[in-house]
């Protein structure tokens, strides 16, 4: 086998081992016992060059490639020890296995610390020759294995890093694109829903009611694949904070009450837990339920919709919550049951032709359930309608912080501009700005906007009394809504004014959201796309 050297003269980096041992390196300075160890090794195929001093060998090993050393530990000027103590710097470095004399034990154990893959001890009848080919491969095998795993655990722990930057740039690209496109239909559905409320002949009507259905249509789509693409990659957190399972029922009827109302079907809300506050990732179960209900809408044209909350005491502070989402619907046919929950399914083909859907509300609320600990079933007769049962282990909580009351705001405008409670909009995108303006006034509010952070720290600076209202989007360029809440408390707390009242508005509405808000001094926070109840029930109005 001929040695592989590099142009500069040195050998070159090895990492990986040959399948077979061939190629040997024996230091010996007996010539005889060298010359018959050659020998021996030759019935096994093995091509063992020999030297007679560790120096020569280190010089070999520098410019040679040798799949492994045998080294005698006696040597004349530097010893086998010392040798291996040499080779421990290249890069791979070879097995070696010491051959002593005697059987000193304390001599193979120095050895082994110093880096050898084995020994052997020559014995006066040179049986040593007959065992060392096995001791050889023994070692050879164990660098070859000990090295295939080395490689192996680079190889993982660069696809495990490559894995993770591209599952952190699909977790940007998709926070991004919630934020860009949410940002928009915020557009959208506001102006549809302050178009509808103005002056309009039947034609124009059905268009507008044609726009924002399928404009809320688009939207939950939207927010469906951004949701299945975290769940599949695991990238779903979950956050801990008390909630009252009854104000999550209101903003669901908030939310509902004008399409059920559109249909000429009935809401009911029937909550039993009595007030009770519980511990849990409010936000993603407020999803759950609308992603029930919003199924419930889409297949019935006629009779109610129910939403049913209990409560009841598990053990120590540990309660099970039970939701049920009962319609009059359709109804699901019995060898469908098993398919709902999956992914881009549902009951029948021809659904998607008559109802529209992507499929996806059922397969996210099962898998955030499933998350939660909890368990989703559904009993369903075809033609009768479905009740789909929620179960959660939750722990009880003090009720969380209300929210700093606000003085209720009639709904009529005020004929005197002066006298309009004023709402201040911290808004970097105008199309936005547009739109929250036409509600607030469309509830009674004068409203003024800035476009960025530092222009509302110096509204309040120069504000004789707080505002009614500071609606404050989270994420702007530059100063972000966060941190300029922040500061607008120091400034409060550093020059004694009086509080103002800030809710977020985010585009994200991710788990955290609202905690991260509140951290940052906000009293409450509202999601795109802004909907006009639910804006309302913020700011405190009063229907007339």
């Amino acid at each position: 086998m001929s040695a592989t050297i590099s142009a500069d003269g040195r050998r070159p980096n090895r990492s990986a081992v040959p399948a077979t041992l061939e190629h040997v390196l024996y230091v010996e300075d007996d010539a005889a016992l060298a010359r018959l160890l050659q020998k021996r090794m030759a019935r096994n195929g093995l091509i063992v060059e020999t030297v007679e001093t560790a120096e020569e060998a280190l010089a070999l090993i520098q410019k040679t490639d040798y799949d492994l050393l045998l080294i005698d530990y006696n040597l004349p000027g530097m010893s086998g020890l010392e040798l291996l103590s040499h080779i421990t710097d290249l890069d791979p470095v070879p097995p070696a296995v010491i051959l002593t004399a005697g059987g000193d034990e304390r001599i193979a154990l120095q050895a082994l610390e110093n880096g050898a893959a084995d020994y052997a001890v020559k014995d006066v009848n040179q049986t040593y020759l007959d065992l060392l080919p096995a001791i050889m491969l023994a070692a050879y095998t164990k660098e070859r294995l000990l090295r295939e795993n080395a490689r192996q655990q680079e190889e993982l722990k660069a696809a495990k890093e490559k894995a993770e930057a591209a599952s952190e740039a699909k977790s940007r690209f998709l926070a991004t694109m919630s934020h860009e496109i949410r940002t928009p239909m915020n557009v959208v559905n506001g102006l549809a829903t302050l178009l509808a409320k103005s002056p309009l002949n039947g034609d124009q009507q059905k268009m507008v009611d044609t726009l924002r259905t399928n404009a809320d249509l688009l939207l939950k789509l939207i927010n469906d694949l951004l949701d299945i693409s975290r769940i599949e990659d695991g990238r779903i957190d979950l956050e801990t904070i008390a909630f009252v399972p009854g104000e999550i029922l209101n903003d669901i009827r908030v939310m509902f009450e004008s399409d059920i109302a559109r249909k000429g079907l009935k809401l009911v809300m029937t909550d039993r837990t009595e007030g009770a506050a519980l511990l849990g990732d409010r936000t993603r179960l407020q999803q759950i339920i609308m992603n029930l209900v919003s199924n419930a809408l889409k297949f019935t044209d006629q009779g109610e919709i129910e939403v049913i909350t209990d409560l009841r005491s598990v053990y120590g502070d540990l309660a099970e919550l039970s939701i049920s989402v009962r319609d009059t619907g359709i109804g699901i046919e019995a060898s469908k049951l098993p398919l709902i929950f999956d992914t881009f399914t549902q009951a029948d083909e021809t659904i998607t032709r008559r109802f529209g859907g992507s499929g996806l509300g059922l397969s996210i609320a099962k898998s955030l359930i499933e998350l939660m600990g909890g368990t989703i079933t559904v009993d369903s007769h075809e033609g009768r309608g479905s009740v789909f049962h929620v179960k959660l282990k939750l722990k009880r909580a003090a009720p969380a912080a209300p929210v700093r009351p606000v003085a209720p705001v009639p709904v009529a405008r005020s004929v005197n501009a002066d006298t309009m409670p004023t709402v201040l909009i911290v808004e970097d995108y105008a199309p936005n700005i547009m739109v929250a303006t036409l509600m607030l006034e469309d509830m009674g509010f004068k409203a003024v906007a800035v476009e960025s952070g530092l222009e509302a720290l110096d509204m309040i600076m120069a504000a004789d009394k707080p505002y009614y209202t500071i609606l404050m989007d989270v994420q702007m360029h530059g100063l972000d809504g966060l941190e300029t809440t922040r500061r607008i408390r120091e400034l409060e707390s550093e020059r004694g004014l009086p509080p103002q009242r800030i809710i977020g508005v985010t585009a994200h509405a991710l788990a955290g959201d609202r905690e991260r808000c509140l951290e940052a001094g906000m009293d409450d926070y509202i999601s795109k796309p802004i909907l006009p109840d639910i804006l309302s029930n913020k700011l405190g109005v009063v229907r007339a």
